[in-house]
């Protein structure tokens, strides 16, 4: 490597080692590659020069390394619109990346933008985060925000066979014998309330869209839980469903479990037609969209100069056996 007035040159796998090396502010041209890189306090950074890069391999790195107490930041974009345009057509991005494939051949993965965070050092973190995104409204307006949006559509007239079309698809994965996880997580939501006025609160809101275009030859389901088999080496209890909240629940449609007493749940008037069924003590039932539950019911009183129970005999004539029904509170 030669230098003139802090401007080096030599091939282009040398910039790797001059990168301890060489002031701020020094270039480097690698003369079998024709690029042409600076030397800033962030690292040596790869300008547009020389031949045009092969896309099959990232020409156009950013090379850096420090031990500083720093924020790091390998690619900044900062876009603002001031203004100027009126009317909703002004479209405002940060960045737009797009992959397109046209081939006729079969493709492995087509991915639109991948980000990645590898932390594999020894050192603690506090926290490792594929991607962040963040909907910030410090202004005025009638305004809604997404945090994060994801779409999969198919819009194309071109018939097809497709496995999965999913919106948005998370997973949670370990696969280190030698992991240590207080909690393992698919999915984690929050909704936190500081100040303002909210008309309603919906911590998860499913909602589906039918334009009467289609057909669906099998079930419909808002929430399908797979009967998967559990960890042999689970110690506490698996439950598909573990709601510690005391707040009621309401179902304006009909509720069927074989958890029951019994299997299917009859349709019986009230409680005299459901004895008349024969159904036994503890049996649950509905009468139009009210669950009932056959249960028997003991009242105690007392006569008249009778004494207070102290015996079996007494006990049992002051005994009066009813059946009554047991409805679910239907809207409260």
């Amino acid at each position: 490597m030669k230098q003139t007035q802090n401007q080096f040159h030599g091939v282009d796998g040398e910039k790797e080692s001059a990168i301890k090396n060489i002031p701020s502010g020094s270039t480097f041209l690698a003369t079998d590659t024709g690029k042409l890189y600076y030397e800033s306090s962030s690292g040596i950074v790869a300008s547009i020069g020389g031949d045009e890069p092969d896309p099959r391999t990232d020409q156009r790195s950013i090379i850096y390394s420090d031990n500083l107490d720093t924020t790091v930041k390998g690619l900044e974009i900062d876009i603002e619109k001031t203004d100027g345009a009126t009317g909703f057509s002004t479209k405002l991005y940060g960045a737009h990346i797009s992959a397109e494939s046209s081939s006729n051949n079969q493709v492995l993965n087509l991915v639109g933008s991948l980000s990645e965070a590898k932390h594999t050092g020894g050192s603690s973190a506090w926290y490792v985060r594929g991607s962040e995104s963040s909907a910030l409204i410090q202004g005025g307006g009638t305004i809604d925000a997404y945090g994060s949006f994801s779409e999969a559509r198919v819009t194309t007239s071109v018939a097809g066979n497709h496995q999965r079309i999913i919106g948005s698809k998370v997973e949670a994965d370990v696969f280190n014998i030698n992991a240590n996880i207080t909690n393992l997580m698919g999915s984690s939501i929050k909704v936190e309330l500081g100040h303002g006025q909210i008309t309603e609160v919906d911590v998860l809101h499913l909602e589906y869209h039918d334009q009467n275009n289609g057909n669906i030859s099998g079930d419909f389901s808002y929430i399908k839980i797979e009967n998967d088999t559990m960890c042999p080496g689970l110690v506490g209890v698996a439950r598909v469903i573990n709601s510690e909240s005391v707040l009621p629940s309401k179902f304006s449609g009909l509720m069927q479990s074989a958890g029951f007493l019994d299997s299917a749940i009859t349709e019986h008037t009230d409680n005299a037609a459901a004895v008349a069924a024969g159904l036994a003590i503890g049996t649950h039932y509905r009468t139009g969209d009210d669950l009932k539950k056959k249960i028997k019911l003991y009242s105690f009183f007392m006569k008249e100069g009778h004494k207070c129970p102290g015996d079996t005999d007494d006990y049992k004539n002051m005994i009066s056996e009813v059946e009554t029904d047991l409805i679910s509170l239907k809207n409260n």
